[in-house]
């Protein structure tokens, strides 16, 4: 079984959207939040945090234009 084969995985690719890099980030939010768990809140915790979101932005605006 391929990665792109397992449930949660073709449900996110198959929700909607036909961008890869929104999707990523879909499943990679939980991941992050539960590092800034882990982590505390702590300038790494922030520097994360502010990427994720800043990528975010980036990505929602570039499919604006």
């Amino acid at each position: 079984m391929t990665p792109t084969e397992w449930p949660l995985l073709s449900a996110v690719r198959n929700a909607g959207t036909d961008d890869p890099v929104f999707q990523a980030l879909l499943l990679a939010g939980p991941v992050v939040i539960v590092l800034i768990v882990l982590l505390g809140r702590s300038p790494i915790s922030t520097v994360l945090a502010g990427g994720y979101l800043a990528v975010l932005v980036a990505n929602t605006i570039r499919n604006v234009l």
